[in-house]
C-alpha cells in the first residue's frame, strides 16, 4: 500500500511539473564591441550612440524576458489547485477503503467509543460476527453482546458511512476552516497582556479560597449543632 501512495504522490509531482511547464530561460545581454579602443577615441559620439543602442535593447529584452502575470497564469493556477485537491482527496479515499478492507479482514475491529469521565468509556467491538459493548475503568466489563446479524450489520454500515463521511470535500473544507478559525482564538489568547491573565488567576484563586472558607464554617456549625 506504502508503494501505490507513493507512486501516486511521484505521478502528482510530474503532473504538475509538467502543468506548470518549464521556466523561461533569460535572454542573455552579450553583445560584442563594435569597433577598437582608438575609434571609440576618435569618434566619441558614435561610441555613445552604440552604447546608447545596446542599453535600450537590453532593456527591451529584461522587459520581454520577465513578463507580467496574465490571466492565463492565474486560471493555470487554480486549475492547478484544483486538481491538486481533488487527486489528494482520491489518494485519502483509497487508502481509506485499503485500510478498511485491511481492518475488516482483522477478527478484532475497534469501532470506536465514548468517554464517560473519570477515566472511563463505553467502546464498541466487532469480534468475529459479534458487536461487543464494553465498559472499559478500572477494569473491562461486558455490557451487552449483540449477536444478530442484522444488528451487527447496521453497526458495519454506520461505521462505514462515518468513515466516508471524514473524506467528502465538504468536510476537509469544514476542518479547515476550523483549524484557521482555531488558530486565530489561540493567536488572540496568546496576545492577551500577562498582566491581565494574573488578575484573573489570582481573582479565582481568591473565590476558591473564600468557597473553601464557607464549608468549612458550615460543616462547623455542622459539627456544633450535632454535639
Amino acid at each position: 500500500m506504502q508503494s501505490q501512495v507513493t507512486k501516486g504522490l511521484v505521478l502528482l509531482g510530474i503532473l504538475l511539473y509538467l502543468l506548470y511547464g518549464f521556466p523561461a530561460p533569460g535572454n542573455a545581454l552579450a553583445a560584442s564591441f563594435n569597433g577598437n579602443v582608438k575609434e571609440c577615441i576618435d569618434h566619441p559620439k558614435q561610441c555613445q550612440k552604440q552604447s546608447d543602442g545596446k542599453s535600450e535593447s537590453g532593456a527591451k529584452q529584461s522587459e520581454t524576458a520577465n513578463p507580467a502575470v496574465t490571466f492565463g497564469d492565474i486560471v493555470r493556477m487554480i486549475l492547478a489547485l484544483i486538481f491538486v485537491i481533488c487527486l489528494l482527496y482520491f489518494v485519502l479515499k483509497f487508502v481509506n477503503k485499503r485500510s478498511r478492507a485491511y481492518q475488516s479482514s482483522k477478527m478484532i475491529q475497534n469501532f470506536g467509543g465514548t468517554p464517560l469521565g473519570g477515566n472511563k468509556s463505553l467502546q464498541i467491538v466487532k469480534a468475529g460476527d459479534r458487536i461487543l459493548i464494553l465498559g472499559v475503568g478500572d477494569d473491562v466489563q461486558l455490557v451487552k453482546e449483540i449477536d444478530d446479524e442484522e444488528e451487527v450489520r447496521q453497526f458495519v454500515d454506520q461505521y462505514n458511512k462515518k468513515l466516508e463521511q471524514q473524506l467528502e470535500p465538504r468536510d476537509i473544507a469544514t476542518r479547515l476552516i476550523k483549524a484557521v478559525k482555531n488558530r486565530e482564538t489561540g493567536a488572540k489568547t496568546e496576545a492577551t497582556p500577562f498582566g491581565h491573565l494574573l488578575k484573573s488567576q489570582i481573582s479565582a484563586i481568591r473565590e476558591e479560597r473564600a468557597q473553601a472558607m464557607k464549608e468549612l464554617e458550615q460543616r462547623e456549625k455542622e459539627k456544633q449543632n450535632d454535639e
